[in-house]
């Protein structure tokens, strides 16, 4: 039992119709909220937010009874578990490679962290996609869950889904085909992050100078090599410093360190998934 003025009570609140998950720009007292009427507010979401602690806690009144001297209400009190994925939401490997999961994290509508379960497994050795769900509940018993698709590829082979956000055909035909005339199959535009539709589109060198630095158009998710040669009829090697480039958007740049600068290069670039 408390006591307090119509103004007050209950206090230490305050009330806003709505969700925690978007919280109200205007939070009123009690009254000023449902307008001396609490009934008006049975059946709508809202949100009271106990000031003191600076929680926020979704609620919906169901009922409200009586008159005068007495009366109830009854309510059922809401909630919201936040699941967010770290890493991408699809993504693919190559068979054989390995996939180290990034995981998730979650929390609830009162900022406090859960755990989160993930089931499902993926067999690198087996082309296919595998799906991967992530759960989380609070200790009131409100859940939610979210998937992560992972595609284990071919050599030659494009994630279906990443066909058809395209408009391509998904089967592993439609990877080998060059659909915008670039000279570059799907399956080799997906492996360098280009558009498989747009023919302007395309993996290549963007500028080289006469020093040996080179730029290119870089995607995240992608790791680049850089191979150099001083007479096209000897094989490329690896240029100094050139191994495992990590991305970094929009684009890459490298310069060959070598000493003495040969008087002729030629330059190979090699892209890969970041597995």
């Amino acid at each position: 039992m408390e006591s307090g003025s119509d103004n007050s009570s209950p206090v230490n609140t305050e009330w806003a119709y709505g969700s925690t998950s978007y919280l109200p720009a205007t939070f009123k007292t009690w009254y000023a909220w449902n307008g001396y009427d609490p009934q008006s507010s049975t059946g709508q979401a809202a949100v009271v937010h106990l000031i003191a602690e600076n929680i926020y806690i979704d609620i919906k009144f169901t009922s409200f009874t009586g008159s005068g001297g007495g009366g109830g209400f009854t309510y059922e009190r809401a909630g919201y578990v936040y699941l967010s994925l770290k890493g991408s939401q699809k993504t693919a490997i190559s068979r054989y490679g390995s996939f180290t999961d990034p995981g998730a994290t979650a929390s609830n509508s009162a900022g406090e962290t859960l755990s989160v379960t993930i089931n499902g497994s993926i067999d690198t050795n087996a082309p296919g996609d595998y799906l991967l769900t992530y759960s989380a509940t609070d200790t009131l018993g409100f859940a939610t869950t979210t998937n992560r698709l992972v595609s284990v590829l071919e050599t030659n082979q494009a994630p279906s889904w990443w066909l058809a956000q395209y408009n391509l055909g998904t089967n592993i035909m439609d990877s080998l085909l060059d659909s915008d005339a670039d000279g570059l199959p799907n399956w080799a535009e997906y492996r360098a992050g280009t558009n498989p539709t747009n023919a302007l589109s395309v993996f290549r060198v963007s500028a080289i100078t006469a020093n040996g630095l080179l730029q290119w158009p870089s995607v995240s998710g992608r790791v680049y090599s850089v191979y150099r040669t001083t007479d096209l009829s000897t094989p490329f090697s690896i240029a100094p410093g050139g191994s495992n480039l990590p991305a970094g958007p929009p684009g890459n740049t490298f310069t060959n360190t070598e000493l003495p600068l040969p008087s002729t290069q030629f330059f190979k670039l090699d892209v890969r998934l970041n597995e």
